[in-house]
């Protein structure tokens, strides 16, 4: 095999398996207060609201590319959402989480946003579970998972992680020629859930929530895919590394 093929062929084989593994996305619940706050509907209202607002340090584990743990401190997280009628099953209590945005933003620059069910009604968003005082919020990219989706914003990477500092998160993804691709999954964990989560009937006969409180942590995972580039020029390699002959053929 002549050494353009083997270059060529070792290209591909790299951007692959880079592109088999994912990015890691993290935050621990931040100290404090409760920072997840429900409110029921009013009136007539078919759904309640979900917000939250607290500062996180956000983790983008990259290792599985040779790239590292990018840590970004202090953020400010910001969260809102619809949340629907309630269904029960056993000791559970399950809705739909739809209209929801959030972001990630180091000052005025956005490190991550992201959105699901976002036009959504109560029948195509993310999946809100409780059970006893804890539970968890999930979404996905599938449209009924919510259609999940992040963006990577311009916010440059902060002191104290090598050589990535300084650089936004898709320039330093591009020095291994490799760049985000589409959302996988989101889930953020809820514990501490204060009071009991207890049943209301809406003015429109449905069962939603009672008002909480909580405190959450999230894990995400996004796809990692090779830049347009790589994946041309390895191509062209092994195109111009085969015989004449077979290149007319």
């Amino acid at each position: 095999m002549k050494t353009s093929m083997l270059v060529a062929a070792g290209l591909l084989a790299a951007a692959a398996g880079s592109a088999n593994a994912a990015a890691f996305l993290t935050y621990l619940d931040p100290a404090g207060a409760r920072e997840v706050h429900y409110t029921a509907p009013v009136g007539n209202a078919a759904f309640g609201t979900l917000t939250t607002t607290a500062v996180v340090d956000l983790q983008i584990d990259l290792t599985d590319h040779g790239l590292g743990v990018i840590l970004f401190d202090n953020l400010t997280y910001s969260k809102t959402a619809k949340v629907g009628a309630v269904t029960m099953n056993g000791s559970s209590f399950n809705a739909e989480v739809y209209d929801c945005n959030f972001s990630y933003t180091d000052g005025a620059n956005t490190v991550l946003s992201g959105s699901f069910g976002v036009g959504a009604d109560d029948q195509d968003g993310g999946d809100l579970f409780i059970n006893g005082l804890s539970g968890s919020i999930s979404s996905n990219a599938d449209a009924v998972g919510g259609s999940l989706a992040y963006v990577f914003g311009p916010a440059a990477i902060q002191a104290g992680n090598g050589a990535a500092t300084g650089l936004t998160l898709a320039q330093w993804l591009a020095t291994a020629s490799l760049a985000f691709g589409d959302a996988i999954d989101a889930n953020w964990t809820l514990t501490g859930i204060s009071p009991r989560p207890a049943l209301l009937q809406g003015g429109n006969g449905q069962n939603f929530l009672q008002n909480f409180d909580s405190n959450a942590a999230f894990s995400g995972t996004v796809a990692i895919v090779p830049t347009p580039g790589t994946a041309a020029l390895a191509g062209l390699g092994l195109i111009m590394g085969l015989p004449r002959s077979r290149r007319k053929a």
